[in-house]
C-alpha cells in the first residue's frame, strides 16, 4: 500500500513464543495491564490519541467494561463478523491493509497492533518494512502441557529488531492459562522495547545509553548542592552527518540553545541581552542573591562576570564589567580557530578554552564545558569537535550542551568551507540529580525518532554575519516536555 503510516506492535509473550490459549490471553497481571495502558495512552510525536488495531477474537476477549478502549481509537479487523454497535471511537475493517489505510487518512497518534496471532503473522509476512518498533512483555514462565490451542507470535519479528530498553519485574503474581483451570503463579516479567534498525537514532541512543548507565550504575553521593547519582570519565559520540542531535525523547527549545551560543560567540556577559530574547537560563545565576553568594557584590544584577563569551573572544583581558568595550583586548580564540583551520588545517592546537584560573573567582559560575578541540579531516573535508565537560547534569544540562556544540561545530565548519563531522563529548562528572529521577525513568522508556536536519544560509560568510535567522533546523518532532528544576 502507498503512504503506509508505520506502526508499532504491543505483545505479551512467553519465553517460547506463546501469546494465547484458545481465544484468551495466555498470561494476565495487573502490572502488565497498567504497562499496556501507559504505552497506548501516552502522547507521542505523532499525536495524542493513539490507534489500536486488533483482530476480532482479540476484541471479543476483552472485558466488556473496557470496550472500546477509552482515550484511544480502536480498529477491529474481521472478514466474517460484524460488531452490532459502533461507538464513535470504534471502527471495523475487513483487512489489516484497510485498517492501515484508515489510520493513514485519520492521523491522530501512534498506531499500535495488539494482536492476535493472525494479525501478527500478517504484519510479519506483508508489513515488516513499515514496523517501527515493538513493546514486548516477556513472561519468564515454564511450559505446561495443555489441552488448549496455543497461539504463537512470529518471533522472527523480534530477531529483526534492536533492543533499546529492558526493565525486569521480579516475582510478579500472574494468572496463567496454560492448564485447563487458570492458576496464579509467581514469575519474572521483562519489559523490552525494540526498534527497527532503519528507524534507529544512533546519536540519541548514545545519550540514552549513558543516561541509563548513570541511573543504574552511578554512585549515589551528596554533592555540593544535592544528592546525585554520578559516574566519572564517560564518553559519547555523535555523527553530525546523520542529523542534528537535538533530543527527540523530550521537547527541547532549540532557539534558546542557539541564542545562548550566539551570545557566547558575540563575547557578551550581559544577561539582559538574553532576557530580551526570552532566554532565562542564566537568571538564577545572575540574581543578586546568587552573585552575593559568590562574593560578587560589586557586580550589578545580570553581570555574570568573565564567563564563556568573554573567554572565547577576549581571553586574558582585564574584566571591568558587562558594559565595558573590550574591542581588540585579549585573545580572540574564535578568530584564531578560523585562522588555524584555514592556514594550518592539520594543526593539533585548534583549541577553545573557557577555563581561565585567574578569572574563576570573578565568574558567576565557573565553566562546566571547559574546552573543546577541533580536528580537520583533510581527506573527507570534515570538521570534528571534541568537547571536555568537567561536570554534566545529564537530564537538563548535557542535552543542551550536545546541541550547543553541534551548532558551534556546524557554524565553524560552514565558515571554513568544511562539512560538520563528529562531536565527541567527554564528561568528567556525569550526574543525575535526585529530583530528576522520575523524569529520567520516563525518558529512558521512550523510543527516539529521527533527528532534525540543519540548514545554514549561504549569506553567513563571517562572524560578523552571525544571526539566528541564518541558522535553521528542519523536521524537528519530539515527545512532550519533561520538566525538571535546575540545581544551581
Amino acid at each position: 500500500m502507498q503512504n503506509h503510516p508505520g506502526y508499532y506492535i504491543v505483545v505479551g509473550i512467553s519465553s517460547i513464543g506463546h501469546i494465547g490459549a484458545d481465544n484468551d490471553l495466555l498470561f494476565e497481571c495487573k502490572q502488565d495491564l497498567k504497562h499496556f495502558y501507559k504505552i497506548t495512552t501516552s502522547p507521542y510525536p505523532e499525536g495524542t490519541q493513539n490507534i489500536l488495531i486488533m483482530g476480532y477474537n482479540t476484541w471479543m476477549s476483552l472485558p466488556e467494561n473496557v470496550k472500546p478502549f477509552s482515550k484511544r481509537l480502536s480498529i477491529v479487523v474481521s472478514r466474517n463478523h460484524s460488531i452490532p454497535v459502533m461507538p464513535p471511537n470504534l471502527v471495523q475493517t475487513t483487512s489489516l491493509e484497510d485498517a492501515f489505510t484508515y489510520a493513514s487518512t485519520h492521523p491522530t497518534g501512534r498506531i499500535f497492533v495488539i494482536g492476535g496471532e493472525q494479525i501478527y503473522k500478517r504484519c510479519y509476512t506483508h508489513h515488516m518494512n513499515h514496523l517501527r518498533g515493538v513493546y514486548a512483555t516477556c513472561y519468564q514462565s515454564g511450559f505446561y502441557q495443555t489441552y488448549k490451542t496455543l497461539k504463537e507470535f512470529p518471533c522472527e519479528i523480534l530477531n529483526t529488531m534492536t533492543s533499546t530498553y529492558t526493565h525486569t519485574l521480579e516475582n510478579i503474581q500472574v494468572i496463567s492459562r496454560y492448564e485447563e483451570t487458570p492458576k496464579t503463579e509467581s514469575m519474572n516479567l521483562v519489559y523490552r522495547t525494540l526498534q527497527s534498525p532503519t528507524m534507529m537514532n544512533h546519536n540519541e541512543l548514545s545519550y540514552l545509553t549513558l543516561l541509563k548507565k548513570v541511573m543504574t550504575k552511578g554512585t549515589e553521593v551528596d554533592s555540593r548542592n544535592s544528592r546525585v547519582k554520578s559516574l566519572f570519565g564517560e564518553r559519547m559520540e555523535f555523527d553530525l552527518s546523520q542529523g542534528f542531535p537535538l533530543l527527540t525523547t523530550k521537547q527541547m527549545g532549540y532557539k534558546t540553545i542557539l541564542r545562548e551560543l550566539l551570545w557566547f560567540m558575540s563575547g557578551s556577559t550581559d544577561n539582559r541581552i538574553l532576557k530580551s530574547q526570552n532566554v532565562h537560563i542564566w537568571n538564577q545565576n545572575a540574581s543578586r542573591e546568587f552573585l552575593d553568594s559568590r562574593g560578587l557584590s560589586d557586580n550589578p544584577v545580570d553581570d555574570l562576570g568573565p564567563v564563556y563569551g568573554f573567554q572565547w573572544r577576549h581571553f586574558g583581558a582585564e574584566y571591568t564589567g558587562y558594559e565595558s568595550d573590550y574591542t581588540n583586548q585579549g585573545i580572540d580564540q574564535i578568530k584564531g580557530i578560523l585562522r588555524l583551520i584555514r592556514e594550518e588545517p592539520t594543526s593539533r592546537r585548534i583549541l577553545l578554552s573557557a577555563w581561565n584560573p585567574s578569572d574563576l573567582h570573578k565568574m558567576a559560575l565557573p565553566p562546566c564545558h571547559v574546552m573543546c578541540q577541533f580536528h580537520v579531516d583533510t581527506q573527507k573535508q570534515t570538521l570534528d569537535c571534541q568537547l571536555y565537560q568537567r561536570s554534566g547534569d545529564m537530564f537538563l544540562g548535557v542535552p543542551f550542551n550536545i546541541a550547543s556544540y553541534s551548532f558551534l561545530t556546524h557554524i565553524i565548519a560552514h565558515l571554513s568551507g568544511l562539512t560538520a563531522g563528529r562531536l565527541i563529548h567527554i564528561l568528567g562528572d556525569a550526574h543525575i540529580y535526585e529530583n530528576h529521577y522520575p523524569q529520567v525513568n520516563i525518558q529512558m522508556e521512550r523510543l527516539p525518532i529521527q533527528s532534525p536536519t540543519i540548514k545554514i544560509s549561504s549569506e553567513l560568510k563571517s562572524l560578523d554575519d552571525l544571526s539566528e535567522e541564518k541558522i535553521k533546523l528542519h523536521g524537528y518532532q519530539s515527545y512532550p516536555k519533561l520538566v525538571g528544576i535546575m540545581t544551581a
